[in-house]
Order: structure tokens, then sequence, then C-alpha cells
């Protein structure tokens, strides 16, 4: 299934790139779905080429107030371990399985 923009997706980044990155209002990390080395987000897609993905917050994940942030966010390929492309705020559990 492809991705096309306005799509929701549930995007697995390396937890290095988001430690990095610090504190974004414009994406919500699950905490639950979290690793020693990869964290869990869910995000709009925008556009998407060979250099990564473009995303925005999620309707209702942004507060309207804060500015702080941009909007937008660019994530690098070689950061993305996995996208989650069929309604991944539904799932119970995405991303990595912990054992």
């Amino acid at each position: 299934m492809g991705m096309k923009k306005g799509d929701v997706v549930g995007v697995t980044v390396r937890k290095d790139w988001s430690d990095a990155l610090g504190n974004c209002s414009t994406i919500h990390y699950f905490p639950a779905n979290e690793t020693p080395t990869a964290r869990l987000f869910v995000a709009t897609l925008i556009s998407q080429d060979h250099f990564g993905l473009w995303v925005e917050a999620v309707e209702g994940f942004r507060s309207p107030e804060d500015t702080e942030y941009p909007s937008r966010l660019f994530v690098p390929w070689q950061f993305i371990f996995a996208i989650q492309t069929d309604d991944p705020a539904s799932s119970i559990s995405i991303g990595f399985l912990k054992r």
C-alpha cells in the first residue's frame, strides 16, 4: 500500500535522532512503544521523496497556542526504521515488539 499526502502514518525512528531533535510539539511520541533504540510517533504525511518524509502534527495532538516549534518536520530516511500506513491510531501496539 502506498502513501499519499494527508495519510496518517505511524513512524518508528531511531531514538538517537529523536533525542537530538529534542522536545518537539510537531510530533507526539508513544512511550509505551519505546525501546532502547527506537521511538514511535504518529503524524500526517505532507510529502515524501528520496531524502525522507515531511510530516505535520495529527489534528488533536498539537495545541493551537503552541507556536514555539514549526508545524512541519522533515525526517530523513536514514533515521526511519518502519512506517505503518493502515490507521496507526487504531492499533493497540505498533512499532517494535518487546519481549
